[in-house]
């Protein structure tokens, strides 16, 4: 085990390049220790050199003109997008120095920033070159001390290893010391200042910051931030990014306030005083209000319209739930809430809440009356168009059997169809309507179901001896419904005529005769071709009484055949003449 320092001296002019101009600096030499290794930085003679460091120098090139602002740490932080620039690029190794004259010509108006006045780079500027950046680590590994015959690196051991890391524009590094080649472990660290060094304790370990020298190695402009119109509504709420002041030095720092959508700023513009301090701009909302129409989908037409009032940008304080349960309570259903809140805007915010008449299916089973409302909700709004008995309907036909006198003949047929009523009832109006399949209304009346058919059948007059109805039948009656009124047939008897004699079959009458006075027709007069043409009275011996006849035809019950009254005035006549005749014959005789 060896603990002697020895150096290795590379001696030599180099030069450093200016904007591809060449300039001769010094010499470059490096020193080598046993349990360190140091460079020689800068200019040198002999062994004795202008500066030291711990990383080895490099050929470097680098861009020297830098623009910076001092954030709210008081760090310095290159400004972005400056790149942009024209700059002076500089190549050599790290701690040569070079010139860069005139550096006034690389001042800058950059937006949102002002050059801070107590340091600004003027004439001409003398730097070093510096192969570090701002962020950037650099790592070395020190190994045991000592002489190896055999062998290559990688079998030595690693005694400790130290990382620098720049942390800021003027050179600061952070120093880790690791243990061994363990990244993981940390045994101690430090902060050094451009061209200073730091003590460890651990071996004894001074660490040179790397960065050579505190001489400047970039032409710095250092800004500051430029103040902001901060821009807030009236509970100091801000309503949009800050907007730098105007750094255009022909407007003094003029600032316009920008137009806010929904507010008015105060003033226009500012002149600030100090260019580096903030200035709070107040903006008044405007005047904003909301709509919320109620709409009945069923007519088309509005219920009524609510109308909230605020100001811009302000939470809408409405709830539709009680207009909603109001409107239900009178028979509506609620089809869409389209109120959804947000925030008043410039314009008047408009919000649909959708009803639809509501409807109730009542049937006979369902017991109520005129009296009861639909809405037990709502008792003073429509009642119910009818009583549930109502729906249950009975249709009669009744055929009634009487003498001529109108006396009784026979019991009375009762034929009897029922019909059961569903009605949709509009809740709303008190209507009572008919759905389609999308319930929409269609039509106003009840929906009635035949429970016994629709058809009134056959019914066969009864004999009665010595009578003869006046119709044989009443017949079917077909697609009876509920809107009929009910039915009332009367079937009439009349007695029958008998000649005591027997029957008398008449001779047909052809012949037409007319009488030529007031005297009636005799059936003497009568020949089997005789037709009566017209026949004022006849008189009925038992009765009593005078009937009309007239010449008209009339149609058999039933048959639908045409007779002519002549031929059956002219039959009857005929019979009638013959009892007449005969009477009168018989009374001669008894004479």
């Amino acid at each position: 085990m060896y603990n002697v320092k020895f150096l290795v001296v590379s001696s030599g002019k180099s030069d450093v390049t200016v904007n591809e101009n060449k300039t001769p600096v010094g010499n470059a030499s490096t020193v080598v220790g046993s349990t360190r290794i140091e460079y020689c930085l800068g200019n040198s003679t002999d062994i004795d050199a202008s500066s030291i460091g711990e990383i080895i120098p490099i050929y470097t090139e680098q861009s020297v003109i830098k623009y910076y602002y001092r954030n709210k740490d008081g760090k310095l932080v290159e400004i972005p997008g400056t790149d942009k620039y024209s700059n002076v690029n500089v190549s050599g190794w790290t701690g040569q120095e070079f010139v860069v004259d005139n550096v006034d010509q690389y001042k800058q108006l950059i937006d949102g920033f002002y050059l801070d006045d107590s340091n600004i780079p003027t004439g001409s500027f003398t730097g070093t070159l510096s192969q570090f950046g701002d962020g950037s680590y650099y790592k070395k590994v020190y190994y045991s001390a000592g002489y190896k015959d055999e062998g290559t690196i990688d079998q030595l051991k690693v005694d400790f290893t130290v990382v620098y890391r720049q942390i800021d524009a003027t050179g600061k590094m952070e120093v880790l010391m690791y243990d061994g080649s363990n990244m993981t472990k940390v045994i101690e660290s430090h902060t050094v200042e451009a061209g200073k060094s730091v003590k460890f304790f651990y071996n004894n370990y001074t660490a040179r910051n790397p960065f050579v020298t505190d001489s400047a190695h970039e032409v710095q402009f250092v800004y500051k931030e430029l103040g902001s119109l901060i821009l807030v509504d009236e509970n100091g709420k801000e309503l949009r990014a800050p907007i730098k002041f105007n750094n255009d030095p022909t407007k003094a720092g003029l600032t316009s306030a920008p137009i806010i959508e929904g507010y008015i700023a105060y003033i226009e513009y500012v002149v600030p005083e100090d260019t580096g301090k903030d200035i709070t701009v107040i903006y008044t909302a405007n005047a904003a209000k909301a709509e919320i129409i109620y709409v009945d989908e069923t007519t088309g037409k509005q219920l009524e319209t609510a109308v909230v009032d605020g100001k811009y940008n302000e939470t809408i304080n409405y709830s539709t739930a009680d207009k909603i349960k109001y409107y239900e309570s009178l028979g509506y259903e609620l089809v869409k809430d389209g109120y959804v809140g947000g925030e008043l805007g410039e314009d008047t915010k408009t919000f649909y809440v959708t009803f639809k008449h509501g409807a109730v299916i009542v049937t006979p089973d369902d017991k109520f009356t005129e009296e009861d409302p639909i809405n037990p909700d709502n008792p003073d709004g429509p009642k119910y168009p009818f009583d549930s008995i109502a729906l249950d309907k009975t249709i009669t036909r009744t055929v009634k059997y009487v003498y001529a006198d109108e006396t009784k003949a026979k019991d009375d047929v009762v034929q009897k169809l029922r019909f059961r009523g569903t009605a949709i009832i509009d809740k709303v109006t008190g209507e009572v309507i008919i759905l389609d399949e999308n319930g929409r209304k269609i039509s106003d009346g009840i929906k009635w179901t035949a429970l016994d058919g629709t058809t009134f059948i056959q019914v066969i007059s009864p004999d009665i001896a010595g009578y003869t109805p006046d119709r044989k039948e009443i017949g079917s009656l077909e697609n009876v419904d509920s809107n009929i009124d009910d039915i009332i047939e009367t079937v009439v008897y009349n007695k029958d005529i008998v000649d005591p004699e027997g029957p008398k079959v008449p001779a047909q009458v052809e012949t037409p005769i007319e009488s030529t006075n007031d005297a009636p027709i005799l059936p003497e007069q009568l020949s089997p071709d005789t037709t009566i043409n017209k026949v004022e009275t006849v008189e009925n011996k038992e009765s009593g009484k005078v009937e009309a006849a007239t010449t008209e035809d009339v149609a058999l019950p039933q048959t639908g055949h045409k007779h002519s009254n002549a031929g059956l005035i002219g039959l009857g006549l005929a019979t009638i003449a013959s009892i007449l005749g005969l009477a009168g014959t018989r009374k001669r005789k008894k004479d």
